[in-house]
């Protein structure tokens, strides 16, 4: 049974014997290909065959790809900085473009590297093996624009989630369109008392 429908029949609720297996992974990804993790995000070429190259070596039955929470708000105008050769890269301050359309943003920051790699990778190992992508949460995603609300920003942390919601529903949709088999919501501020504050308003 191939990787991919593991994965499907798992997504369906059917009970298998083997769970198939998901790697979160990053930085280890660019270690396997010998290629910094700056120089791999930036190029569609070194992110497939790194991609491609993890999947053969630990037998992947799921490939997920762009597991980075700052893509997003890089998107957006936000200044990131790489800590080291195989270490994700930190947002460093805000300069949000307020006037951004969906389309904008997908030509903006990585995003069509991403987008490149997803096509490349649905189509050369598509068939056998689970194509997934992660995408930054609205509660992680808002989060990260708290020093932007206290500069003035938003009034509200609310508008920011509010005024993102048109490119984000962009970048979904262009990421499904790409016949990905799966897509996972990347939040890591729930167990911080965030999720209450997300449902009450």
């Amino acid at each position: 049974m191939s990787g991919k429908l593991k994965f499907r029949n798992v997504l369906k609720g059917k009970n298998m014997e083997s769970p198939p297996f998901v790697p979160f992974m990053y930085g280890l990804i660019a270690r396997t290909g010998n290629v910094p993790l700056n120089d791999m995000a930036w190029d569609p070429s070194y992110y497939t065959n790194a991609l491609e190259g993890i999947c053969g070596l630990l037998g992947l039955d799921v490939i997920v790809g762009n597991f980075d929470a700052t893509l997003e708000v890089e998107a957006f105008g936000a200044r990131i900085e790489w800590q080291g050769e195989f270490d994700a890269p930190i947002v460093q301050q805000g300069n949000i473009l307020l006037d951004i359309q969906p389309e904008g943003f997908m030509g903006q920051g990585r995003i069509p590297v991403v987008m490149e790699v997803t096509k490349r990778l649905a189509l050369s190992l598509g068939r056998d093996t689970a194509i997934a992508s992660t995408l930054f949460g609205p509660c992680s995603f808002r989060k990260n624009l708290d020093h932007l609300v206290n500069d003035g920003v938003f009034t509200d942390p609310r508008e920011g989630i509010q005024y993102f919601g048109g490119p984000f529903t962009k970048w979904v949709k262009g990421l499904c369109e790409q016949k990905i088999d799966a897509l996972f919501f990347r939040e890591e501020f729930l167990a911080e008392g965030f999720m209450n504050e997300f449902l009450e308003n």
